[in-house]
């Protein structure tokens, strides 16, 4: 049956069942194969809720040893994808537009692709293993190579997130960073049928390639009003330290002319993102082991404070997971632009999740558009127009 009501931007419109999380939206809470997200980013590391997320329960001490090996041991990348790296670097490509292109090169360098994705899931996740081990190789070697440094090579006795610290700034990082890098990896991997998941089912529901899928959800997670939030957020706060102005007069006055306030409201949370309060304690962690810079995490909580004295959340708007992101990769001397790789660092997991549950029950994914145009136009000749 077909319905001709319109549901702009597929607002309420429910395209599938899932059994990889649920936001409860109303609480500020959000769960992954039933486990509550404090208690992952409490207990877990992240290549344990990425087990989790693709196999649907925890793994045994061997079944996580076997599967952090193999992830590790996938780190490399080819050497073609590291020169054209390089020419984007020259061409001054931004870090998200040579991520995507690096993954959608990936697949000529990878036999599974030939698989039957609806009959072969196995083949399925050794591609996800593949490029969630690449992505954040892929993202340290640009960021060195645009900085006129070599890349530093992968590590297999490094945790995920230890690895990526360490290619990023050639040694090895401190503890609290290690810890702070593995739980935001966590708290992003999976967050419903978001713009750039539903993008990767989308694609998937063709039978194409887990590469081609992931490729088209990095493109959407670019975008400034789904990942690329988080870079807003860090040069919000730039401009108002920049200005000198109050923070609640400049506040006032970006509300006043009809702008936001990035890092504020969320298409699903009425009140605080859990994931928030997770990275909230981390940045005070940071800085107070650092003996850090602490003016960005002070900025952000006096915005935090005028917010909350204008009384938003009653209203529905208050701090999501882009707040504070930013306050802790700064802690780590992370470049503001690739902020958005981080996340797709992270959110690999729920975007192979999501295209596990696509190819076990495929339908391709088709929505219809109604049709305002004119019907009875009449054609002019060329020479005539």
């Amino acid at each position: 049956m077909t319905s001709e009501q319109i549901h702009k931007g597929l607002d309420g419109v429910v395209i599938d069942e899932s059994e990889l999380s649920r936001v409860f939206g109303d609480e500020g809470r959000l769960v992954f194969r039933g486990y509550d997200i404090d208690e992952i980013a409490e207990n877990g590391d992240f290549e344990e809720t990425l087990y989790l997320m693709w196999y649907g329960e925890l793994p045994t001490e061997s079944e996580y040893s076997a599967f952090a090996s193999s992830l590790a041991e996938q780190r490399t990348v080819p050497d073609e994808i590291m020169e054209m790296l390089a020419d984007l670097a020259a061409a001054d490509q931004h870090p998200m537009g040579a991520l995507q292109a690096a993954v959608a090169a990936l697949a000529g360098y990878d036999d599974n692709v030939e698989v039957d994705p609806e009959n072969d899931l196995d083949g399925v996740v050794e591609m996800g293993q593949s490029i969630a081990a690449k992505l954040a190789t892929i993202t340290a070697a640009y960021n060195r190579l645009r900085e006129g440094k070599e890349p530093v090579e992968p590590r297999e006795d490094l945790s995920h997130a230890a690895n990526f610290l360490y290619m990023l700034h050639g040694e090895e990082p401190d503890q609290a960073h290690v810890e702070a890098m593995d739980t935001a990896l966590q708290i992003h991997m999976e967050h419903g049928t978001n713009a750039s998941t539903f993008t990767t089912r989308v694609i998937a529901s063709t039978l194409a390639n887990p590469y081609e899928a992931v490729a088209g959800g990095i493109g959407a997670l670019s975008g400034p009003l789904h990942g690329g939030a988080n870079e807003d957020v860090l040069n919000m706060l730039g401009e108002i330290d920049e200005s000198g102005a109050d923070v609640g007069d400049w506040i006032d006055s970006r509300l006043d002319e009809g702008g936001v306030v990035y890092g504020y409201g969320h298409r699903v949370y009425n009140v605080k993102d859990p994931r928030a309060y997770i990275l909230q304690e981390h940045a005070e962690t940071l800085i107070g082991e650092d003996g850090g810079d602490d003016k960005w995490y002070k900025l952000a909580r006096e915005v935090e404070s005028h917010m909350d004295s204008l009384g938003l959340e009653e209203k529905g708007i208050a701090p999501n997971v882009d707040f504070f992101s930013g306050t802790v990769y700064k802690q780590m001397q992370i470049p503001t632009d690739i902020y958005t790789n981080l996340f797709t660092m992270s959110r690999i997991g729920g975007w192979i999740g999501h295209i596990i549950e696509q190819y076990e029950d495929n339908r391709i994914i088709r929505p219809r558009a109604r049709y305002v145009g004119d019907v009875d136009n009449d054609w002019t000749p060329l020479d005539a127009r």
